[in-house]
């Protein structure tokens, strides 16, 4: 069972995965794409690329444990 933290680095990890798939041309939904869903949350600017790095950082920086 996830809690806490556990939660939301679970839900990064999900967009993360989105943002791979809509880089290969596919869509997790048909709604918003996990890439402005990151954009938006934590303002990023830039390439795919960059963004994926940024969150990467912050995926790792966030502790396991709840």
């Amino acid at each position: 069972m996830l809690t806490g933290n556990q939660i939301i680095k679970a839900r990064l990890l999900a967009l993360q995965s989105g943002m791979n798939l809509e880089a290969k041309g596919l869509r997790m939904n048909s709604g918003r794409t996990a890439l402005s869903i990151v954009k938006q949350e934590f303002g990023f600017k830039g390439s795919r690329a960059k963004i994926q790095k940024q969150l990467q950082k912050i995926i790792d920086s966030m502790p396991n444990t709840p």
